[in-house]
Parts: structure tokens; sequence; C-alpha cells
């Protein structure tokens, strides 16, 4: 920034200036050579196409970022090669040669006058104001032609520069689209694979929800069905040691009066055989116990099974809640991970 960028900017100017003057240096066409435009081509005016020998070093980087500025330098590098310089000793003029020289110049100015005649010194004043004027006016209009030719030259280099930039970024626009369009293709097939896997998981998820409500709802029904079993089966068990209970308390009142009354009319001996007509009430006595011990025995084992019914459907019951909860939790985990996707994408 500020004073560095500036002196960049002279950098690339200079170094841009010479690269016009190697390639009009090259070009056998060109007629003219811009040493005066940088002070770095007016350094190397005699160095590059003067009266000398010059050896350029060109430098280039290996990196693959960089590839552009090195096949420029290279290019830069093969122009340079092809300028022949003629190199020559320079040396003083001595004093004889200087002589024989304004010698040899006298010897031509007098044969050029004897060949156009003599003219007055005034006609010959004239004549040379004149032709310099003209070489004035001439070298005047040479030099706007040139530095119109070289503004020219420098505009058609910056356009064929900006259209090169432009070519080059309208191709990585394309490949850059190109590629945005197939993954723009490749996601909205992804989204419609999740959204599909999404609306079957749902479907199931619902069919099988309901299919849970359905098992639930029986469960209960049995459920509600073994307790009242339950409940019915406890109020006659109750029931049945009631009626135990009195039927005992009435055999054992005859027994007990029996007893009492032959113990008081035979004092401390046992009472007697019960007469044979009365074997007959005993035996239907032990036949009503017997029964009623008998259905005693069923109501027990009807209830234990009742009871062994009930505990091993809340042991499914239980056993298919926890698989279904964790079908819905695994349901659900799925579902929110292809949400998440869904959003991520």
């Amino acid at each position: 920034e500020g004073q560095q960028l500036e002196e960049a900017k002279l950098i690339n100017k200079s170094l841009t200036t010479l690269g016009m003057v190697i390639n009009a240096l090259t070009d056998k066409r060109s007629t003219h050579v811009p040493y005066r435009d940088s002070k770095l081509t007016r350094l190397l005016q005699d160095s590059v196409g003067g009266n000398s020998r010059t050896t350029l070093i060109i430098c280039c980087s290996p990196s693959k970022y960089n590839d552009h500025e090195t096949l420029s330098t290279l290019r830069f590098g093969e122009r340079a090669k092809t300028i022949q310089n003629k190199a020559k000793i320079n040396r003083e003029w001595t004093v004889a040669e200087l002589k024989v020289l304004l010698g040899k110049a006298e010897r031509e100015i007098t044969q050029l006058k004897k060949l156009k005649g003599v003219a007055s010194p005034e006609e010959d004043a004239k004549r040379a104001q004149e032709l310099l004027d003209l070489e004035n006016e001439w070298q005047e209009e040479k030099s706007r032609l040139i530095e119109e030719r070289e503004d020219l030259l420098q505009q058609i280099g910056d356009v064929k520069e900006q259209l090169d930039k432009m070519k080059d970024i309208t191709q990585r626009m394309g490949i850059e689209n190109k590629c945005l369009r197939q993954l723009d293709e490749s996601w909205e097939q992804e989204y419609n694979v999740l959204e599909r896997r999404l609306n079957d998981t749902l479907f199931c998820y619902e069919k099988e929800k309901q299919a849970n409500a359905e098992k639930i709802e029986a469960i209960e029904n049995v459920l509600r069905h073994a307790e009242d079993m339950a409940s019915f089966m406890h109020m006659t068990k109750g029931q049945s040691q009631k009626f135990r209970q009195q039927v005992e308390q009435h055999l054992l009142q005859p027994s007990l009066a029996d007893g009492w009354s032959a113990n008081g009319k035979a004092g401390l001996h046992p009472p007697a055989d019960p007469p044979a007509n009365g074997a007959p009430a005993e035996d239907t006595q032990q036949a009503t116990i017997d029964e009623l011990q008998e259905e005693v025995r069923q109501l027990r084992t009807e209830n234990e099974f009742l009871r062994s019914a009930a505990v091993q459907e809340q042991a499914e019951r239980q056993a298919e809640g926890a698989e279904d909860e964790e079908a819905a939790a695994k349901a659900a985990v799925d579902q929110e991970k292809l949400l998440k996707d869904l959003q991520a994408k």
C-alpha cells in the first residue's frame, strides 16, 4: 500500500516496456524501438541491441501456482535469444586520424560545391533554414505518429490481455456451472430417496403403532377379565370357607350332644356304640364333607391357574411393551436421523 504500491506499478511498467523493446527488436517489420518509455530501457539501450555483449538470466518457479508467470518468462527468454548485437571495441581517435578525416570531409565538400555550382551565402543560408524547418516538422510529425502508434499498441495489448482474462474466467465459470448442476442433480436424487424412505418409515411406524394399540387394548381386556375372575374366585373361596365352617359346626353339634348325654348317664364310661340305624347318617355327612373338600380343592386349583395365567399375560404384555417401546424408539431415532440428514443437505 502507498509507496510500495506505486513502486510496484513503476516496476511493472518498466518490465512491460522492456518486453515491448524485445518484441520490437525481434520483429523485423518494426520501425521504432521504444527505448525512452522507461528508465530501465534507457539504461539497457546499449546492452540490448547496442554495441555490447549481454547475458540475460531468467528466473522460473516450479510451483503449479506460478505456471502462467513461468510460461511468460520462458517466452520472453526465447524472444530475447533471437536478438543479435554487433559488439565493437570502443577506441579514441588520435590527432592524426582526426586530421585525415577532416581533410577527407573538406575534399568532399569541395566536390559537392563544384557539382552544384557556387551559390551566394544568403541563398545557402535561406535554403539551409528551409531545410532545417522541414526537417524539424518532419521530426515532430514522426514523433507524434510514433507516440500514437505506441499508444495504440499499448491499448491493443491491454485489450488483448483483458480478452484473455475474460476467456479464462468464462471457461472456469462454465466448468463450475457444470459441476454445480451435477451436484444439484445428485442432491435432488438423494433428497428424493431420503424422502421416500422417510415416508415408508412413517407409514410402517403408524401401522405398527396401530397394531400395538390393538394388542395393548386386547391385553388390557384380558387383564380386566383375569382381575374379575380373581375377584370372583376370592369371593367364592371366602364363601366356601364360610360354608365349610358352618357345615363343620353343624356336624359337630350333634356329636357333642350325644357325648354329653352318654357321659351324664353312665358316668365316666365312654359312650356306647351308636345304633345300627345311625350309620347311614354318618356316611351321608362324611360324603358331604368330602364333596365340599373336593370343591374347595378344585376352586383352589382354578384360582392358581388363573393367577399363573394372569402373571404370564402380564409378563408377555411387559415384554411386548418393551419391544414396542424399543421399536418406537428405534423408529424415532431413524426418523430424527433422516430429518437431520435432510436439514444438512
